[in-house]
């Protein structure tokens, strides 16, 4: 066979330049990560056409998905596997809210919340399970439940009745099963933890906003008392026991100044190399949120901060033993998945949780499920794959779309500009990282 066009370079391609000797080259849809020479680098950024008319079809670049069949339309790939998905039901997505209820007071979140909201009832719960069995297919393969609220360890009992039964239900059918949960720590103590295992749960998101002085400034018990110590604890008392510790960092003007000093703090703590470090802008998306428009930063404010040497540093000591990369997610958030719902105490439903509370965008209530809901479609129908600049778009397979659907549904924003331009370079900085420490080679902070 001739091999004359068999080959052409993936669209998806990341060309992540020269480190040490090597240059390195990442694909978003594979997410393979391969060392070339620069001669092989330029060939492939040039599209040099002799070379892939000589290339190996057993090469490292083609099993990598780097160089693909000329023939293959990788975006209407990535649309095939995204329909099957869709169609035979193979990932089951639900972000449960078991309360609204909350032992903090921060001053940018919930403030339109009673402090003695309902728990979730037997009722809603086993509308739930319920739920799950009615789509619930032969091609199923998994079940996700990530707990939010509120605070979700203030419902421990509803946390107990519903994992129990989900465990039961996907080992009956023999589904894959996880669960991950957002929490603000603070009753995240031993026996808590021990239960959160017996119940799959093994991601947890805890947020701390600045060092100990800053973050009880703006994260407290509604009776004022702080929560920094208490949370840093049991930040190690679940990381000691396997979980998977992401630490959100809320930042706004107010604290990002204190950013440095709050790495340096979990460093101290041998922390930094346990958990992982997520940076994000307060924003006032939301019926929920109480922040003024004068305190917010842009995105591209934390890249500037994160690009400064001793930040970056600092950052790049996180995650010296699990090299998370971000993998192709056809399906989308809960918002753009058709399996996905968001469920608060009182069955009400959402496609995106930047809505909650919203009745404007509410999709009617889990006792009596509806899938052609006007709301429920409207996420669901939007699609990144139809927007002519995203198909075009190299991060495409791994792209953080929940935005770009709340923006497209709700905000109706025209897309003259792709929303994450930004992210971009946030992507390529992180895969070098990501590189960097898989070969041993981590930033040093001795001179910090």
């Amino acid at each position: 066979m001739d091999n004359l066009d068999r080959f052409k370079v993936s669209k998806y391609n990341e060309y992540l330049g020269q480190i040490e000797s090597r240059f390195v080259i990442f694909n978003n849809m594979t997410t393979g990560m391969v060392e070339v020479s620069r001669e092989v680098n330029e060939s492939l950024q040039s599209n040099d056409t002799r070379f892939l008319r000589n290339l190996n079809p057993n090469s490292a670049l083609v099993k990598g998905g780097f160089v693909v069949p000329d023939e293959l339309d990788e975006t209407a790939n990535l649309l095939s596997v995204r329909k099957d998905a869709e169609k035979y039901g193979m990932a089951i997505g639900l972000q449960i809210l078991p309360t609204l209820n909350c032992n903090f007071a921060c001053p940018y979140c919930y403030e339109n919340v009673p402090e003695e909201s309902a728990m979730m009832s037997r009722e809603i719960m086993d509308a739930i399970l319920g739920h799950v069995r009615q789509i619930s297919t032969d091609k199923t393969e998994s079940l996700v439940v990530s707990w939010f609220g509120g605070e979700p360890l203030l419902a421990m009992s509803q946390m107990q009745y519903l994992s129990e039964r989900f465990l039961e239900f996907a080992e009956k059918k023999g589904l894959f099963y996880a669960a991950n949960l957002v929490t603000n720590g603070y009753n995240m103590g031993t026996r808590v933890v021990s239960r959160l295992q017996k119940w799959h749960v093994t991601q947890v998101q805890v947020t701390l906003d600045g060092p100990r002085e800053v973050h009880d400034q703006r994260r407290f018990l509604r009776s004022g008392a702080p929560t920094y110590e208490k949370i840093l604890r049991n930040i190690r008392i679940a990381a000691d026991a396997g979980m998977k510790i992401t630490v959100r960092v809320n930042l706004d003007k107010t604290n990002i100044h204190s950013l440095k000093a709050l790495l340096l703090d979990l460093e101290k703590r041998n922390l930094l190399g346990v958990v992982k470090i997520s940076l994000s802008p307060v924003n006032n998306d939301g019926v929920a949120c109480g922040v003024t428009e004068s305190s917010l930063l842009e995105s591209s404010d934390i890249i500037e901060q994160t690009q400064k040497k001793d930040i970056y540093c600092l950052m790049a000591l996180q995650d010296k033993t699990d090299f998370r990369r971000l993998y192709p997610n056809v399906l989308g958030c809960v918002a753009e998945s058709p399996s996905g719902l968001i469920i608060t105490p009182d069955g009400t439903l959402y496609k995106c949780s930047k809505v909650i509370g919203d009745p404007d965008w509410a999709c009617g209530n889990i006792t009596s499920f509806d899938g052609g809901h006007p709301n429920f479609r409207r996420f669901v129908d939007a699609s990144r794959y139809e927007i002519p600049q995203c198909k075009l778009c190299r991060l495409l397979p791994v792209c953080p779309i929940s935005e770009c659907v709340y923006q497209q549904v709700v905000l109706g924003e025209e897309r003259a500009g792709c929303a994450f331009t930004d992210r971009h370079k946030t992507h390529h900085d992180s895969l070098i990282k990501i590189y960097k420490n898989a070969r041993n080679e981590p930033c040093r902070t001795s001179n910090l």
